[in-house]
């Protein structure tokens, strides 16, 4: 009886051309939609595609999972942005559910939900021809889960069922129930100071920032801070360059395809340091509202708000180690997890 043999790995111009065929079936539709006019819908389709694109290499099951729950937490994100409070206990939640992940190891994935619903609640789509809340609101949920349920589709069709899987970094239960608690007290703060005091579309970088940046490690957390502070001067640079030139929404969804194609590429295909990624992660998303005419002020608060959220993090994560080895003092042996 013959053994099966080992499927071959791909090689990296292989994998790069695989991600590349993924990544063009998740930007058609939103450059269709671009060239009729619908920008604002075709940007909600890129953030539901690409919270599906990063599950799809832990499981389909969750791509699916995902798609679904930020599609729903799509809809009631634009309905209670009248409402700070409420607004911030959806993303609290999001949040701490998400962190809760972490027990399987499954965090990195299930935080792009309150990531991205961050970004829709703090700079709502715009819709020409629609004014109602409710029509915009359930044209975003269903933008957001069916680009979801598409790329899902897609990596099925190019990847069958040799699909690459992520490590997953799983930690204790207690470990998850404390990063959870964590993410929610500072996420949740930080979301009804932005949804109660900041003007629209200026404070949505700061949620995103702490969602990103905190870990359930405090080691990982302080070089996250420092590489996505880095990563982030780095990419808004970039980011004026392009916004100054002032160019017309298609080549603006081209240039931050491309972005997003490379920033993917950097994690997935050929892995580069994480500040490699935000440098292009960061243009590539502030591109989808910028103008040249706003760019300037834009780069400075989101710099501004970069600064903060690995400020804030930095000191999180030192008091989180502070409560460690004040816990385990006495016991010199012990193995401290950091």
């Amino acid at each position: 009886m013959s053994t099966p043999t080992a499927r071959p790995k791909a090689t990296t111009a292989q994998k790069a051309l695989l991600l590349g065929m993924i990544f063009i079936a998740l930007m058609i539709p939103p450059a269709f939609l671009t060239m009729v006019g619908q920008a604002g819908v075709s940007f909600t389709w890129v953030y539901g595609g690409i919270v599906a694109l990063i599950a799809s290499f832990y499981s389909a099951r969750l791509s699916i999972e995902l798609s679904a729950i930020v599609g729903v937490a799509g809809v009631i994100a634009i309905l209670t942005e009248p409402w700070p409070l409420a607004g911030a206990v959806v993303v609290t939640l999001l949040t701490a559910g998400a962190a809760l992940a972490s027990r399987r190891g499954l965090h990195n994935a299930a935080l792009l939900v309150p990531i991205v619903i961050s970004l829709v609640i703090t700079a709502p789509p715009t819709i020409t021809g629609v004014d109602s809340s409710l029509v915009i609101a359930i044209v975003t949920g269903v933008s957001l889960c069916a680009s979801g349920l598409w790329v899902t589709l897609a990596v099925r069709l190019v990847l069958g069922s040799g699909a690459p899987r992520l490590p997953r970094s799983e930690h204790s239960l207690t470990a998850s129930i404390t990063y959870a608690a964590v993410m929610a007290v500072v996420v949740g703060t930080a979301a009804y100071i932005v949804l109660a005091l900041y003007p629209i579309d200026r404070g949505g970088w700061l949620i995103l920032a702490l969602i990103v940046t905190l870990q359930p490690s405090s080691a990982d957390t302080i070089a996250k801070a420092l590489q996505r502070l880095g990563g982030t001067v780095i990419g808004l640079a970039v980011t004026l360059v392009v916004a100054l030139v002032d160019l017309p929404p298609w080549t603006n969804l081209l240039i931050t395809s491309v972005l997003l194609y490379l920033a993917l590429a950097s994690r997935f295909v050929l892995p580069q340091p994480y500040w490699v990624y935000v440098t292009l992660l960061t243009p590539a998303v502030l591109l989808m509202n910028t103008q040249a005419a706003d760019a300037f002020d834009l780069a400075s608060k989101r710099l501004e708000l970069t600064a903060v959220a690995a400020l804030v993090a930095i000191v999180v994560a030192l008091i989180g180690k502070a409560v460690v080895l004040y816990l385990h003092r006495g016991h010199p042996t012990a193995q401290i997890a950091d």
